[in-house]
């Protein structure tokens, strides 16, 4: 992505999304999924597979990039957290890479 694009979530409203791109003059991705985290002097980014695009597009975004897109956000932290939970590691915060 680069400045002026808008990422969204493809659970939210896309005619809302659309008409919000159009005003700022962007591009309009939708994310498919987030595949992984990191964190990066002191900011979390996340890898992001775009929707109709293959693995070698995934891009890395800052989460001050995605803070709109709450419901992929939440999807990807129950994952994590089920993963975690089923390697029998508790986490409360996050604090390295994850990629599942």
């Amino acid at each position: 992505m680069k400045e002026g694009d808008v990422a969204v979530d493809v659970t939210e409203n896309d005619a809302e999304n659309k008409s919000e791109q159009e005003e700022e003059g962007g591009q309009y991705f939708e994310i498919e999924k987030i595949m992984a985290e990191e964190v990066k002097d002191g900011q979390l980014f996340y890898i992001v597979r775009w929707l109709g695009y293959p693995p070698e597009e995934d891009t890395r975004e800052p989460a001050s990039e995605l803070e709109h897109c709450v419901e992929i956000i939440a999807e990807w932290e129950t994952k994590k957290a089920e993963r975690l939970k089923q390697k029998g590691i508790s986490v409360l915060s996050s604090c390295c890479t994850y990629s599942f």
